[in-house]
């Protein structure tokens, strides 16, 4: 599998994070963060271990 581009790495990482902000339905926490992040990387992980 080629690498991940990292245009591609920060819009996945982007896009949940400005769900977030634009419902405004709560703050954006750290835990949120840490959560986002573990699943793309987990994402990520998997495509490239297939």
């Amino acid at each position: 599998m080629p690498p991940v581009e990292s245009t591609f790495l920060a819009e996945m990482l982007a896009g949940p994070v400005q769900l977030f902000v634009t419902r405004g339905a709560r703050v954006f926490t750290r835990a949120d963060a840490v959560r986002v992040t573990g699943v793309v990387l987990a994402g990520i992980r998997a495509t490239h271990s297939a």
